[in-house]
């Protein structure tokens, strides 16, 4: 479940930064933004997933 928590967490980054429109008044492309919410996400949930699945 761990890596399911983690993707509706990369969704929500997203939504919020779409939704604020903070990128696009910063000058920031939306892929930049999106590069961010990955890179934030937790790699070490996502790893836990994959060695062991629910």
């Amino acid at each position: 479940m761990a890596f399911f928590d983690s993707a509706l967490e990369l969704l929500r980054a997203l939504v919020i930064a779409v939704g604020t429109r903070d990128w696009f008044l910063r000058g920031e492309k939306l892929t930049d933004v999106c590069t961010d919410a990955v890179r934030n996400a937790s790699v070490h949930e996502m790893l836990n997933y994959n060695i062991h699945p629910p």
